[in-house]
């Protein structure tokens, strides 16, 4: 792997560990609103690093599949801390499915 790939990988890990941090305070109601926002940076940024593995962005297939590593660990962690049975997964799809054709139709 290049230095890039490491940087970017060592970059996408801290922000999966900023948020494996904040789920369990987030959960117990004991974050603040400067955490929230925090959060939103660091899900943000951990998207967009992530999505890199997701598309022919000249990264190796090593770095690809560690970002994809951590993408998973992250999805994870937060089921760990927000734990949804299939019924009701099922449903927040279709909320979403459907919140996202009634904006396009606008």
């Amino acid at each position: 792997m290049t230095k890039l790939e490491r940087t970017l990988i060592d970059n996408a890990k801290t922000h999966q560990e900023a948020l494996a941090a904040y789920y369990p305070k987030y959960q117990a109601k004991q974050s603040s609103s400067d955490e929230h926002a925090e959060y939103l940076n660091h899900s943000h940024a951990l998207t967009e690093l992530v999505s890199l593995a997701q598309h022919d962005s000249g990264l190796s297939l090593e770095a690809a599949e560690q970002l994809r590593m951590i993408e998973d660990e992250d999805a994870a962690t937060f089921r760990q801390h927000f734990p949804v049975d299939a019924a009701t997964a099922e449903i927040i799809v279709s909320q979403a499915s459907t919140h996202i054709f009634l904006k396009d139709g606008q």
